[in-house]
């Protein structure tokens, strides 16, 4: 392959024969660093291969005093591609070599952010999750009855397949600030998590826990009939103080009642709680369904995901399944009759404690007036308040049920967005698929005979067992060209570029040589070097040697071509 590069940055002119392992050398500032970067620019197809620099700027690429600059390759069978700057624009012909901007020194997983990092591995190792993998992370979902949501699960999966795993984190993150601003406009406060568990509307009462609206509503349409009543009301006669005298009469046996039956729904709740906390004890019922015997192993074969397929080992058997839906259905069943029971309780329990300030009214009534008397406005007063109050109750409790509502929908979003984040289900997977990988650098190390790299479960890249931001600069060279080689063996790139190599000390730049030229590809490797160096390297006739003096790349030749010459 040949590479020729004109008045690119520092480079005035270089003509160089990529083949096995090709040197350049020379002193600092010499422009070895721009050959890196031209040739990585036209295997890549990056046509602006510095970091934040904008097309717009590519003239900055161009030597200083030239109007423009080129670099372009021709492999061996014909195909050609270039780029020419400042236009930044790149063209080819046939198929020419490539290579990932990972191969070609462009860029590291070293460089990347968490995010980043974990996409682009996932990308490497083929750790994509399974909708099994969402299935388990969104295990926490629960329907109001106790059972899995796995509609919550197919509308993840589907925005998953259809934009990514990004875009639907970032739908999810969406979607959790609008149900926190619901929950706000429900409330009037700032949302919170640990607020939203205690939130009590004003007009909250204790009692009004285990209430239903239906019964609330009957309680304020009552006390709204009271109203009209002592409104409307005329001249009592003989036979509405009789009415009155045996309302009064049945205080005693109301305040009893009211009593007891406050007692019963107190009893009632705490046997709801107790059911609802079961119910949530009970193992989640998750199986597959057996359809036939496998021919070769006779172990059983079950539909998972839609196909036909060996169980895992964390699958229920179907017995097993059948066995944990009939607990669960059984103690729904437990749970929705105390639910009611409670509520029949609590819708008695305020009938009869509003007839009771009913039949107390009534004997204050009684009291103050004579048989030729009419309802007066202190009856009135009495009953507005009831209103007021019967209002007050409904109101906080509507509140307090659409608020709960909101929170819980907050938190079941929560779970969604943690499993969708990098370092949710996907890092879970990759995490899985990083021991395999592991292995793909063992031998890599021992061939530069260099201390183990490895990636620990927290993506956390050591060297010899010690953290990469604590290694020397040496050290972190050696790291990322075991990165580097190790993913060009997954995604099979025709060349490789290692720029700076100069960082190692002797016995570094041998174990790059050695990976190098174990590598089977034409590798280009620019250091700096002093010229003797660089003459003895030329010499042993192992690789191709450059050598850059004013920006103009000169061709050092073997021992016996020297010889001959």
């Amino acid at each position: 392959m040949d590479i020729r590069i004109r008045d690119y940055r520092g480079i005035d002119r270089a003509d160089i024969q990529m083949a096995g392992v090709t040197l350049i050398a020379g002193p600092n500032g010499a422009g070895k660093t721009s050959i890196a970067q031209a040739v990585a620019a036209v295997l890549t197809g990056q046509t602006v291969p510095i970091a934040n620099l904008r097309k717009a700027d590519a003239g900055a690429l161009v030597r200083s005093g030239s109007t423009g600059s080129e670099a372009s390759l021709a492999a061996d069978d014909g195909a050609t591609a270039g780029i020419a700057w400042p236009k930044a624009e790149r063209a080819t012909e046939g198929k020419p070599p490539m290579a990932s901007v990972y191969a070609a020194g462009l860029s590291s997983v070293l460089d990347l952010d968490a995010k980043r990092r974990v996409a682009v591995l996932i990308d490497y190792l083929g750790a994509d999750p399974t909708r099994a993998d969402i299935i388990q992370a969104l295990a926490d979902i629960v329907l109001p009855d106790g059972g899995q949501n796995m509609l919550v699960v197919d509308k993840v999966w589907e925005s998953i397949q259809s934009d990514g795993w990004d875009a639907a984190h970032e739908r999810a993150k969406s979607t959790g600030q609008k149900l926190k601003g619901r929950w706000e406009q429900v409330t009037g406060e700032a949302y919170g998590s640990k607020k939203a568990e205690t939130w009590q509307p004003p007009g909250w009462d204790s009692d009004l826990t285990g209430a239903s609206e239906e019964g609330l509503q009957t309680e304020l349409s009552r006390a709204r009939e009271f109203l009209e009543a002592a409104i409307a009301g005329q001249a009592v006669d003989s036979a509405k103080l009789k009415e009155l005298a045996d309302s009064a009469a049945r205080s005693p046996d109301l305040a009893k009642r009211v009593a007891d039956l406050a007692s019963e729904h107190q009893q009632a709740n705490a046997n709801l709680a107790a059911a609802e906390r079961e119910l949530r004890a009970l193992p989640a019922s998750s199986g597959a369904v057996p359809v036939q015997i496998c021919p070769e192993c006779g172990s059983n074969l079950v539909v998972i995901g839609g196909k036909i397929q060996k169980p895992a080992a964390n699958w229920l058997d179907q017995a097993e399944t059948a066995k944990r839906e009939a607990e669960i259905a059984t103690k729904r069943t437990s749970v929705e009759t105390l639910r009611r029971l409670a509520g029949e309780v609590h819708d008695e329990w305020k009938a009869v404690e509003l007839s009771l300030r009913q039949a107390v009214a009534d004997k204050k009534s009684l009291d103050g007036t004579s048989a030729d008397a009419g309802t007066t406005p202190a009856d009135v007063d009495q009953c507005r308040e009831l209103v007021r109050l019967a209002e007050l109750r409904l109101t906080a409790f509507q509140r307090k049920s659409t608020a709960d509502r909101e929170h819980a929908s907050v938190g079941t979003n929560q779970i969604i967005i943690d499993a969708l984040a990098s370092t949710g289900v996907r890092q879970k997977r990759l995490v899985k698929m990083l021991g395999t990988f592991n292995e793909t650098l063992r031998p890599l190390c021992r061939t530069a005979k260099w201390n183990l790299v490895t990636i620990s479960d927290t993506l956390d890249i050591r060297y010899g067992g010690r953290p990469f931001p604590l290694l020397s600069a040496s050290e972190q060279y050696r790291v990322r060209v075991i990165l580097t080689l190790a993913m060009a063996r997954i995604d099979g790139p025709e060349s490789l570029v290692f720029d700076a190599a100069d960082v190692l000390d002797r016995d570094g730049r041998n174990g790059l040589l050695r990976l190098a030229f174990g590598s089977g590809l034409p590798v280009l490797v620019c250091m700096t070097l002093p010229r003797e160096d660089a003459d003895k390297a030329a010499a042993s006739g192992k690789a191709a040697v450059y050598w850059l003096n004013d920006g103009v790349a000169e061709r050092l030749m073997p021992s016996e071509q020297r010889n001959a010459a």
